[in-house]
């Protein structure tokens, strides 16, 4: 049986961890991955009136980049066993720190 090529790198976009919330599998292993986008759809980024609404987006936003700190903040083991479950040599994590600056990570 041939083996499953592994992707060279993920990087971990709000598209990315949209569908890694739709795996049963990595819900299992990391179930704060499935609150979390559970919290960031629930972000309304439509006002009333039917615009929309910079503030929703800004919540949105601020959702995923907690997930991301998380995923970041994991210890090695943990981030070794999201590299398998994801088939990767390598994983980007790129989220904004609490002084406003931007880390890149890759582990």
């Amino acid at each position: 049986m041939d083996a499953i090529a592994q992707t060279p790198v993920v990087d971990l976009t709000d598209e990315t961890l949209t569908k890694l919330a739709q795996n049963p599998v990595i819900i299992t292993a990391f179930p704060f991955i499935g609150t979390m986008i559970a919290r960031a759809n629930a972000v309304r980024t439509v006002g009333r009136c039917g615009h929309p609404c910079g503030r929703g987006a800004r919540r949105r936003t601020t959702s995923f980049n907690g997930m991301r700190r998380a995923i970041a903040e994991l210890p090695m083991p943990q981030k070794a066993k999201l590299k398998t479950l994801l088939n990767t040599h390598q994983v980007i994590v790129r989220y904004t720190q609490a002084n406003g600056r931007t880390q890149k990570l890759r582990f």
